[in-house]
């Protein structure tokens, strides 16, 4: 049997098309931009609206931007009508059946959401100026056109001209997701202007979304014991009351309740428990759809639940901060994702689809009590997937990722974004040495070269206009204790790794520090930002590819 929660991706044997509710799920589970129609509680009742059909490409599927009510309403686009018949076929079993209904309840949950709470300040902005979505990324290609855009020229010469760019700076990868490649769908019948070489220019499926890793907290709500005589302003439910109910728990912030109430079995009264919601509501689920609960905490998991559905409370404190030095502050882990891409590619640290970068950084002090935002890593995992399936002679079994050479470029460029729009004083990152200790040793040879070589390289040449290179920067460390992210704050441990308590703000969680706590400062890699860098950069941005033509 098929659902949504286990097959996301459907594809028939001997069939060129397939289909897949991938998309849908980074969406509603994973908080990944809608590339669909607003989910409402109308649309959920047109879930072949939210499926994407894929067409297969070699040993990949890929997508091809119709979505399957598409094909019913006989809007075929580019597939060959055969393929469209042979799936509207194969999608008749009872096990699509299935998995349709699975996605109508899945779609049915989600148009409940309304709100979300903890939801961490945003990586970057995002702008519609920009062809890669991120405010501060530019494009080549895109800048050059608009200065050239009065040219009239035939379609041949506009490609011979923009192929002599890629020998003066213009990146091939930028060229190639360009959409300009496909000369037979210029017009050759008569010259043409830059713009409209300008307007036809689209990196869609290079667009960016950059999504934090969060998670929904174990405890939804914080319910505190109702002090017994005191005047209380409720909404009662609208339910046949039972035979009795008294208030017990009260969650302050979301005005949830939890009552211990008497209800009348078929032959007696019964005690037992169930929660409200602020609008007097009784919280029910599908297995259990009276509400009644035999215990307090029962009740409690039930309004919880309801709570995660509606209007869920995230942590951000991510998946691997054990693998990070202690000590710092708003620790992050951030997924530079494309939800636009044709074909996708999952990794094994996230469920997200098509994650090319995944960063960690947090804020914390340098030398002279400065803010530096910390790099703690810097990783694709999709373009070292993709180099090691060459080197294996198998590049075919994973898909070519954009920025397969210039991921740390792209990396840096991001990083330094972020610093400046956090007004930190400087940018830094581990090195190699402290990235080799943390994994065991493990890849010690490429960490080395990435963190201590690559990294800096790129920095420099980024930031050699603005007269900033890379310098050794002193980074304050804790010696004999440890701070972690929490799910709701911090949690502070002794040298002998005892947990000396949790606090819900960095300072608190600072003033938890045992007596003899201390710090030392620790030799990074880094760059100063000052004022008018962290101007400079924000005005000016930097390219998503290369560093501009020259």
């Amino acid at each position: 049997m098929w659902t949504i929660d286990e097959t996301r991706d459907i594809a028939f044997r001997g069939a060129i098309l397939g289909i897949s509710a991938a998309r849908l799920w980074d969406h509603t589970q994973l908080r990944q931009i809608n590339p669909f129609v607003p989910i409402t509680k109308q649309t959920v009742q047109l879930p072949e609206s939210y499926i994407d059909v894929t067409a297969r490409s070699g040993s990949l599927h890929q997508l091809t931007g119709l979505r399957l009510r598409d094909l019913r309403e006989q809007r075929y686009g580019d597939l060959h009508p055969s393929d469209v018949a042979q799936l509207l076929r194969n999608i008749q079993c009872r096990e699509y059946r299935q998995w349709i209904a699975s996605i109508q309840a899945h779609l049915q949950r989600a148009s409940q959401h309304k709100a979300t709470r903890n939801l961490p300040e945003p990586f970057l902005p995002t702008s519609e100026k920009s062809p890669l979505r991120i405010a501060g990324l530019n494009c080549a290609l895109t800048s050059w056109l608009a200065a050239h855009q009065d040219d009239l020229a035939p379609a041949e010469q506009w490609l011979n001209r923009i192929e002599k760019l890629t020998q003066r700076g213009l990146r091939r990868d930028e060229f190639n997701l360009s959409s300009l490649t496909d000369i037979d769908e210029w017009p050759h019948d008569r010259p043409l202007r830059g713009k409209e070489l300008l307007q036809h220019l689209d990196y869609r499926e290079t667009r960016i979304t950059i999504v934090p890793v969060v998670t929904p907290t174990k405890r939804q709500l914080q319910f505190v014991q109702v002090t017994s005589g005191l005047p209380m302003k409720r909404r009662e439910p609208r339910r046949r009351p039972p035979l009795q109910a008294n208030p017990a728990y009260r969650d302050p912030v979301m005005g949830y309740w939890i009552d211990q109430i008497e209800w009348e079995d078929l032959f007696r009264s019964e005690p037992g428990w169930r929660a409200l919601t602020a609008r007097g509501e009784v919280v029910t689920s599908n297995q259990n759809p009276t509400g009644i609960c035999l215990s307090s905490d029962e009740a409690m998991n039930l309004a919880s639940a309801h709570a995660n559905a509606i209007i869920p409370k995230l942590t951000a404190r991510g998946r691997w901060s054990r693998y990070s030095v202690s000590g710092g502050e708003n620790y992050r882990e951030w997924l530079i994702t494309l939800p636009h891409f044709r074909f996708s590619y999952y990794n094994r640290h996230f469920p997200h689809r098509n994650v090319l970068l995944h960063l960690r950084c947090d804020l914390r002090q340098g030398d002279h009590g400065n803010l530096v935002l910390l790099m703690q890593e810097a990783q694709s995992d999709w373009a070292q997937a993709f180099k090691r399936a060459g080197r294996a002679g198998d590049a075919g079994s994973i898909p070519a990722p954009p920025w397969a050479q210039e991921w740390h470029a792209l990396a840096l460029k991001l990083m330094l974004l972020h610093a400046a729009s956090r007004n930190a004083d400087g940018l830094a990152w581990t090195t190699g040495a402290m990235q080799a200790r943390r994994y065991g040793g493990h890849g010690q040879k490429w960490l080395q070269r990435l963190y201590d070589e690559i990294l800096p390289t790129e920095a420099n040449r980024l930031l050699r206009r603005h007269h900033v290179l890379v310098e050794r920067m002193r980074i304050r460390v804790p010696l004999n204790f440890t701070i972690r992210p929490a799910e709701m704050g911090y949690e502070v441990f002794d040298e002998d790794g005892r947990s000396v308590g949790v606090a819900a703000t960095w300072n608190e969680a600072r003033a938890l520090l045992p007596d003899g706590s201390t710090e030392q400062l620790t030799d990074m890699h880094g760059v100063r930002l000052g004022a008018g860098l962290r101007a400079a950069i924000i005005q000016d941005g930097f390219f998503g590819w290369g560093h501009g033509i020259a």
